[in-house]
């Protein structure tokens, strides 16, 4: 005999339930901060009416998932790892729910220096900050091997599923041009010192007092005539190894450049391989439409020169044997006809497994498009941070979902990767000076004197990340979902199913006033009743096989 159905008030939920039915685990955060991931169960119960009724979809496939995290830059390693309760904190951000983590799945790391590390001093910067130095000779990655790699492993112990995405801000100096590198920078070290009006011998336009003569290329297109009056090349930041500025420049135009800087790729993740850390895709520039960033690393690629790149480090990889992935763009949703100008070209298509997008500018609806046009390549959202621009906590928490996990996921996405996986209490360490942020928030905060996991402040970014996380690890795929009803009362969801073979629904409520709705599968035999208070609740049951 089936109990009837019974009443329960759950965190501003009203449940209809039957005591015999499935159970469901339900996690509520409200934007009030009143409930934090909070857990309680229910279950289905018979049918009821409701103006708004849910129905997952188990049998309708759409992306398979790759996971959701955060960044470890040099910053947030360093803090991890300086922490006298680093395991305790490390396993609330890689540890399974069952421990009291959130199953952070998927990491990106910089290729050497980003706008959040400890040190900009020569041999810091990249891997390979010797000038001239084609055969790689001096490639090492002995920089990471303190704390960078130590962190990753430990995080790889914790779930060994993870995945990681690797990508530099900056090419190494002598690879760049400074400034454009084009003729008229001037020549302004001891090797290059002008002293009267000379012209390079292979010049189309000669140079004058204190400026370089052209030769008409992008790459070492100054020369000038040191005090011997012998003819030397002179590089675009204006030195005569021809070493380029951290925070301006793209990649010099030969194709020893481009071959060297390739297999300065397939170093890196052989390195890294070594060293017992698998990276599985790297993207080929953080944000290449950025230039002139003064103390910030950054290096500008336009899509012709990043298509030259991908098909480069794809033959790199393949003659290497290595099988990462290689992701283009990884900038912002406002500029899409970058991302369509790579995939136009056929064998730039070929080289690249899909696009990485970033959340400062634009509309989650960019990924669309492109993702319609070339459903063969992966969508990954591989950098947005939070900080104190960012509004109060509860608008945070919405906006982090309509527009990064519940959008993301609706507008074709298979990751969300936010910025700072942990800062100290100075948003730190971070540089100085230029583009650089100093507003920047981690996902959690660890301050230097922290003895007790209580000192940690877990920020709206972690609790983001665990209506998600937790519930959708790599090959989770997201599954159909409708609703029937007025669509005017602004509820949002998205549905998965997981390998532990369970329903996931993340419903959000966007508004200032409660949401009643009904949820149901497409079998139709069973539903729950929710009045939603705003924010989001994450429902986990055993899926139905039909």
């Amino acid at each position: 005999m089936v109990a009837p159905p019974t009443r329960q008030t759950v965190f501003g939920m009203v449940v209809i339930a039957t005591v015999s039915a499935q159970q469901v685990d339900v996690y509520l955060t409200t934007v009030d901060q009143k409930n934090l991931a909070a857990h309680s169960t229910v279950s289905f119960g018979k049918p009821v009416p409701d103006p708004t009724v849910l129905t997952v979809d188990t049998t309708q496939h759409n992306q398979v998932m790759v996971g959701y995290g955060a960044a470890i830059t040099d910053a947030a390693a360093w803090v991890l790892s300086s922490s006298s309760i680093r395991n305790a904190t490390m396993g609330s951000l890689f540890g399974p729910l069952r421990d009291g983590g959130i199953g952070i799945s998927f990491v990106r790391v910089a290729m050497g220096v980003s706008d959040f590390s400890r040190s900009y001093a020569s041999g810091n910067i990249t891997y390979a900050d010797t000038p001239n130095d084609w055969e790689l000779e001096h490639f090492s990655t002995a920089h990471d091997d303190s704390y960078i790699l130590p962190v990753l492993r430990r995080a790889l112990q914790i779930n060994p599923s993870l995945k990681i995405v690797a990508s530099p801000w900056t090419a190494p100096l002598w690879l760049k041009t400074g400034g454009g590198g084009r003729c008229g920078d001037y020549c302004t070290t001891t090797g290059c010192g002008w002293t009267a009006q000379y012209s390079c011998p292979w010049a189309k336009n000669p140079g004058t007092s204190g400026r370089a003569g052209n030769d008409g290329s992008v790459g070492f297109s100054c020369c000038c005539v040191d005090r011997t009056s012998e003819s030397m090349p002179c590089g675009g930041d204006n030195s005569s190894t021809g070493v380029g500025s951290i925070g301006t420049g793209t990649l010099i135009d030969t194709d020893q450049v481009y071959s060297t800087y390739a297999n300065y790729f397939a170093r890196f993740v052989s390195e890294y391989a070594r060293k017992g850390v698998t990276v599985d895709y790297v993207t080929l520039q953080n944000e290449p439409g950025h230039d002139g960033c003064g103390t910030m690393p950054c290096m500008k690629l336009t899509p012709g020169q990043e298509g030259r790149l991908a098909i480069t480090t794809a033959a790199a990889f393949a003659a290497a044997g290595l099988g990462t992935k290689i992701l283009g763009y990884d900038h912002n949703w406002d500029a899409p006809s970058y991302p369509q100008a790579l995939l136009e070209n056929s064998t730039v298509r070929a080289a690249l497994d899909g696009i990485a997008w970033h959340c400062y500018g634009g509309s989650v609806t960019a990924q669309t498009p492109v993702a319609v046009q070339f459903p063969s390549k992966e969508v990954h959202m591989t950098e947005c941070s939070g900080g104190t621009w960012s509004g109060p906590w509860g608008q945070n928490f919405v906006s982090n979902l309509e527009s990064l996990f519940l959008g993301g996921a609706n507008n074709h996405g298979q990751s969300v990767i936010l910025w700072n996986m942990a800062l100290d209490e100075n948003a730190g360490p971070h540089c100085q000076g230029g583009s650089c942020c100093t507003t920047c928030r981690g996902v959690v905060t660890v301050p230097a004197n922290a003895t007790n996991p209580a000192d940690i402040t877990r920020n709206v970014e972690f609790y983001s990340l665990a209506h998600f996380a937790p519930f959708i690890p790599a090959g989770s795929v997201r599954v159909g979902a409708r609703r029937s009803g007025s669509s005017s009362d602004g509820l949002q969801y998205a549905a998965w199913t997981n390998p532990m073979q369970q329903t996931v629904l993340v419903a959000l409520n966007p508004t200032s006033q409660n949401i009643t709705f009904a949820v149901t599968t497409v079998q139709g035999t069973a539903a729950l009743q929710y009045e939603l208070a705003p924010g989001a609740a994450s429902f986990v049951w055993s899926t139905v096989r039909g």
